[in-house]
């Protein structure tokens, strides 16, 4: 349906604006990655909207720890982990345990905007 203006109205929904944010987030994450030596890739995040889209996404896993990273780098059924901005991991842990296991997974890590 067109406007007074001759331009298409568009219809704003929950899910179109999740579905665009998701976009969004997507296009800066392919920006803003560090490669780590095995080929393993870790996705900086700003701390806010950005995080909370990648966290409500399917099949994410949340570590906190060192050792949790690895349980879920070790865990066949998670392909996405993200850290948390107060975690207790270090960029060098991440690919110490990365290196280790032979993993490329997404790593999401949140950082303070």
């Amino acid at each position: 349906m067109l406007d007074n203006n001759g331009s298409e109205d568009i219809k704003i929904d929950k899910d179109n604006i999740s579905s665009l944010a998701e976009i969004i987030v997507r296009q800066k994450l392919s920006e803003n990655y560090k490669t780590l030596s095995n080929g393993a890739k870790i996705y900086i995040l700003a701390s806010g909207w950005e995080t909370s889209i990648i966290e409500d996404s399917n099949n994410i896993a949340i570590a906190s720890t060192l050792s949790e990273l690895e349980f879920h780098i070790k865990d066949e059924n998670c392909k996405n982990i993200l850290i948390k901005l107060g975690s207790l991991i270090s960029d060098e842990g991440i690919e110490r345990i990365c290196t280790r296991n032979g993993s490329t997974k997404a790593i999401f890590k949140e950082v303070k905007d």
